[in-house]
């Protein structure tokens, strides 16, 4: 095929002023004019959490959400992060923060997860047999930092590289924290003894 050909499959960039979204469909469906344009103009979204099931309870918290261009817009794709924090009746909490970071022209290209989670929940033993008196309340916990950075080299590759961090614990009511590499013991039952004949 001609290099001409191949030109015309490549996918084109959208310029921002030419995206349509969720936003754009109201105000056209109210017949309302578009919102002047800044592109660079920092979006922060922000919401309550609130919920609960049985193994967390009753969960509140709240999280955010964070865009921006930091660059030209035209050649820069958007940064953006997510935060998250939220606590429940259960002595759970979970707190999140994760980003994709562009610089200007994506010249590099920065990547984060960064989690913290400590939960309890009642384990019991195997078996439909278990009572609930036998419950173990065990407390679990991670800790895991991912971060990655990468360098433009062309197109749609990058190269780079980074680190992962994960921290795993449990803990026992009234025990010392254990390694997340423990072993689970079972207790075998004897058959019972066949009667005499």
């Amino acid at each position: 095929m001609p290099a001409a050909t191949f030109a015309a499959q490549a996918p084109q960039a959208v310029a921002p002023d030419e995206e349509t979204d969720v936003p754009d469909l109201m105000r056209a469906w109210r017949h309302k004019d578009p919102p002047p344009s800044e592109p660079r103009k920092r979006m922060i979204v922000a919401a309550p959490i609130i919920g609960s099931n049985p193994s967390a309870g009753f969960i509140v918290g709240a999280a955010a959400q964070v865009t921006l261009f930091r660059g030209d817009p035209s050649t820069t794709r958007l940064t953006s992060g997510i935060a998250s924090l939220s606590i429940s009746t259960k002595k759970q909490v979970l707190f999140n923060v994760r980003f994709d970071a562009f610089s200007d022209g994506n010249r590099w290209f920065v990547q984060g997860d960064n989690r913290f989670q400590s939960t309890a929940q009642d384990i019991y033993g195997f078996g439909t047999a278990t009572p609930s008196s036998a419950a173990v309340n065990t407390d679990y916990g991670l800790r895991a930092n991912q971060e990655t950075i990468y360098r433009h080299a062309a197109g749609d590759v990058y190269f780079g590289g980074g680190f992962l961090l994960r921290l795993a614990f449990e803990r026992r009511a009234g025990g010392p924290v254990e390694s997340a590499w423990t072993v689970v013991s079972v207790r075998h039952l004897q058959p019972a003894e066949r009667p005499a004949d």
